[in-house]
């Protein structure tokens, strides 16, 4: 495999060629990292949770866990795959990869690719623990003009009702497909079972899944004396272990699917407020270079600016501080409308 080279990226060049011959061996991990949710060469403090042998070397929890670059190869047929090298080690430059971790799916044994571009994987191209999928599930019903639709039928031009009781229009939809295979070797894309009434009295309406990084609204008294705001927005990936809530593996694939507005809003799936498509920096990684070309178009057409919310993202250990008070007080995450809680955001 490739190694860091001088130069902070991999001794490979544009247009050189490979075979991706599979097999070998490979290994779940889990990665502690208390400082945010990229995986960043810079950084240090990204270690083994638990120790894990690999390549006939057993690696201690604790164990320091790097990139040392990024490679995007596209195969014969124009189909992208995006590669990053690891180290058990801080970083080191140059460094002798010991492993690499594809980002999405992996391509099939004996495929050729080409080299198409490398990146250094820090600050802006810091790499996401969750393997850059956020966005429904294509049976999801999500509500529309017409009344609720799958996610999967939902078309440009359609009008979707917003949290702020507007009708917005869906500008761009992208649908992205990931094996069971991929979901057995990356848990962490695997979705997010909601089931009905788990965040609250009718919320959601009937079992949902969503991505793991998909943000849902929860809105109650509780979020307002903590943030400011009775309706904050988190992960899904940040419910599990709430009654009912888990990781699941659909017995083939799982469909995931986009939406993009005029603005970040929050859009009701079967009762449960959750967010259209973000314009973060995540969101470019996750696509084809076909799917970042369009969607860079859309968004230069309507005039949308990148990285802007009106609503609070919270990060982890502030859904965990949430979550528990709530659990304490019996309170469910989302309040019933009656409540007289302002769902709108101003």
């Amino acid at each position: 495999m490739p190694n860091e080279d001088g130069t902070f990226l991999s001794n490979l060049n544009p247009d050189d060629t490979l075979i991706w011959l599979g097999g070998g061996g490979s290994q779940i991990v889990n990665i502690n990292d208390p400082t945010d949710a990229d995986w960043d060469e810079a950084e240090g403090d990204q270690v083994l949770d638990a120790g894990v042998t690999f390549g006939g070397t057993t690696y201690a929890a604790g164990t320091p866990l790097t990139p040392n670059y990024t490679i995007t190869f596209e195969d014969g047929e124009g189909v992208t795959y995006v590669m990053s090298g690891v180290i058990f080690s801080n970083n080191l430059n140059p460094s002798t990869t010991q492993a690499v971790v594809w980002q999405g799916n992996i391509p099939p044994p004996g495929t050729e690719l080409t080299v198409i571009s490398e990146s250094n994987p820090t600050r802006a191209n810091a790499l996401d623990y969750t393997t850059f999928v956020t966005c429904f599930e294509s049976g999801v019903p999500i509500d529309t003009e017409f009344g609720p639709i799958p996610a999967g039928e939902v078309e440009i031009g359609m009008r979707l009702p917003t949290v702020d009781g507007a009708l917005r229009e869906v500008l761009w939809t992208s649908q992205r497909r990931v094996c069971r295979q991929m979901l057995e070797t990356f848990p962490r894309m695997q979705p997010v079972l909601i089931p009905a009434g788990s965040l609250g009295p009718g919320v959601p309406l009937r079992s949902l899944l969503l991505s793991p990084d998909h943000r849902v609204m929860l809105n109650s008294r509780i979020a307002l004396r903590r943030f400011g705001t009775p309706n904050v927005m988190v992960a899904a990936r940040f419910l599990v272990g709430l009654p009912g809530i888990r990781h699941v593996i659909p017995e083939h694939s799982v469909e995931y699917v986009h939406f993009l507005l005029a603005e970040h809003s929050a859009i009701s799936a079967c009762g449960l407020q959750s967010e259209s498509l973000y314009l973060g920096k995540m969101t470019l990684r996750s696509l084809s270079p076909m799917k970042r070309r369009a969607l860079t178009k859309a968004t230069e057409r309507h005039g949308l600016e990148w990285a802007t919310s009106r609503f609070r993202f919270l990060k982890r250990r502030e859904a965990e501080a949430l979550i528990a008070t709530h659990t304490k007080n019996g309170r469910p995450l989302v309040e019933p409308a009656a409540s007289g809680l302002d769902l709108k955001v101003a």
